[in-house]
């Protein structure tokens, strides 16, 4: 008479692989030597419940130990939600679906504490609503006076390297967030995909070959015509009204970061560059790769402005700062200048200027 302990090992394991829980694996796993042999032998059962839960393991997976990843992954501590972070490849089907990531909606879901480079590399979430703590008034004081310090300036300009990008990239989530009145109105009428993201995928080294996309939003934050005396009282954002338009870019020569856009007023992109000499990016775990100096002419046909920056790895991501062309940035204090982000957004969506209450339509 047969009984489960003399089936072949091969089909314990596929029961094993069928039952509805890692613990259910467990206890199965504990009724006898050979449950326990289907179960812990090699990786099969583990792969197979590893692989319903998350998202494959980026890179090679032969050798990948399953079992051990399952173990810690269920307390999580901050390099195993990293590890969630880099192995996510959420899903879109359509231009205008929403974007399906099973790890980085385990971590949502689990309402994860998180340090700030990670909640960083996952804000604003393309794929669900954002949950980080909005910041409170002290820390964007803090922000302001470290992205809007005069010395950021020269930081951003070759061979010099030494920009606070965590800072501005933090500032710029403040001002997105949808949850508080930022200085965007037009954030409100963008899409969960259109949102900058600064988690993995397109931030891993096997992307860093990838071409530049053509169709960019924008952002930039101003002081007008400040002076700072350092260890005087943080910048006050008097223009920040909530009222600022996002830029919208379309380029026409990507590898010259050069063409055409549109926020307040229409704009052309021209005497652009983008090198990668003398650039090196931030110690940010999941950020590694080729990073690009990237400089171009913001031109609304009376009057430009010099925006110099840092690209990403990825080539979705530019952060930098903006001044007069006329003014180095040595000199350029007692001029208008400030900081800016771009990133890149899906092609053939519908422009921000037609979805925007406030103005007629336009392309």
């Amino acid at each position: 008479m047969s009984t489960l302990s003399t089936f072949p090992l091969e089909l314990l394991k596929l029961i094993a692989t069928l039952l509805p829980s890692i613990k259910d694996v467990l206890s199965f796993a504990s009724i006898s030597r050979c449950f326990h042999a289907a179960v812990h032998s090699d990786q099969q059962v583990f792969r197979s419940h590893f692989l319903r839960i998350y998202e494959p393991p980026r890179g090679k997976q032969s050798g990948y130990d399953y079992k051990t990843a399952f173990k810690r992954r269920h307390q999580p501590g901050d390099e195993e939600v990293l590890d969630m972070i880099l192995d996510a490849r959420p899903t879109r089907f359509g231009l205008l679906s929403p974007v399906i990531s099973r790890n980085l909606e385990l971590i949502h879901r689990r309402n994860l504490e998180l340090p700030p480079p990670l909640q960083i590399l996952l804000y604003p979430l393309r794929f669900i609503p954002p949950k980080l703590p909005i910041i409170n008034d002290n820390r964007l004081a803090k922000l302001q006076n470290i992205a809007y310090h005069p010395n950021v300036l020269r930081k951003f300009c070759p061979p010099t390297y030494d920009a606070p990008l965590m800072e501005i990239a933090e500032l710029f989530q403040h001002q997105l967030d949808t949850r508080r009145h930022g200085a965007f109105y037009q954030a409100n009428f963008m899409h969960r995909y259109e949102f900058p993201s600064f988690w993995s995928g397109k931030t891993l080294p096997e992307h860093a070959g990838a071409e530049i996309p053509a169709r960019w939003f924008g952002a930039y934050l101003y002081i007008p015509f400040a002076v700072h005396i350092i260890g005087e009282e943080p910048f006050v954002l008097s223009e920040e009204t909530g009222d600022d338009y996002l830029s919208e870019i379309l380029l026409t020569s990507p590898e010259k970061f050069e063409g055409r856009g549109k926020d307040f007023n229409a704009f052309t992109l021209k005497e652009g560059n983008i090198t990668t000499q003398g650039v090196a990016g931030p110690n940010v775990t999941g950020l590694e790769g080729e990073w690009k100096w990237v400089s171009f002419l913001k031109d609304y046909g009376s009057y430009q402005w010099r925006y110099d920056g840092v690209m990403f790895p990825g080539n979705t991501i530019v952060l930098g700062v903006w001044r007069s062309p006329e003014v180095e940035p040595d000199m350029a204090v007692g001029s208008r200048y400030g900081i800016f982000m771009l990133w890149a957004v899906p092609e053939g969506g519908l422009g921000l200027g037609w979805r925007d209450n406030r103005l007629s339509l336009r392309g």
